[in-house]
């Protein structure tokens, strides 16, 4: 063999050990340097979109926030306007006769008025009152919707009316009606 045989063999070894050395040098490059790298860009692509989503989430609740506050200060406006004076439960005669004389005026006819035991809350007192009678379905009617306008402090807890007339030839109801006034303590 020439000695340029020998030398043309020698540069292709060199050439080919080079072109080795130049892929283990970008395959460790790669895995040492670019991964990593890579891999830290969409940790944090994925920790942006996060913050953008927290972000917008925090507008849509400051805008609801801010909602219920406005709405809160207009249902504290109409509390505050249409505040019921509650009565202490010492004037339970009077207002007695009071519903009594609502129920005649609308045409019922009572049996019994009968106050119950009250029940104490933080804030108020509720005190039973048991009403029986017997009057006609306009009159029954009537008399509750005077309650609901003239007595904003009773409300109505049961209300049960029967038919008395067993042949069907008028509508006169027994009636016995559950309320319960909110008094002061």
């Amino acid at each position: 063999m020439s000695d340029m045989t020998i030398a043309r063999m020698k540069v292709w070894q060199v050439y080919a050990i080079g072109g080795l050395f130049c892929a283990a040098a970008t395959a460790i490059a790669w895995f040492a340097l670019a991964a990593p790298t890579l891999e830290q860009l969409s940790q944090r692509r994925g920790r942006e979109t996060e913050l953008m989503q927290s972000r917008h989430k925090a507008t849509e609740l400051a805008h609801d926030l801010a909602e219920a506050r406005k709405e809160m200060k207009v249902l504290s406006t109409q509390v505050a306007s249409n505040a019921i004076e509650l009565q202490p439960a010492s004037q339970v005669n009077q207002r007695l006769a009071a519903l009594t004389t609502l129920a005649t005026q609308n045409g019922l006819s009572l049996n019994e008025v009968r106050p119950g035991a009250p029940t104490e809350t933080n804030r108020y007192q509720m005190l039973p009152i048991h009403l029986t009678g017997a009057g006609d379905y306009p009159s029954c009617a009537a008399f509750l919707h005077g309650l609901h306008d003239s007595y904003t402090d009773v409300g109505l807890s049961s209300l049960e009316a029967l038919n008395s007339d067993t042949s069907g030839e008028t509508s006169r109801l027994n009636f016995q009606i559950e309320l319960v006034w909110y008094t002061k303590k």
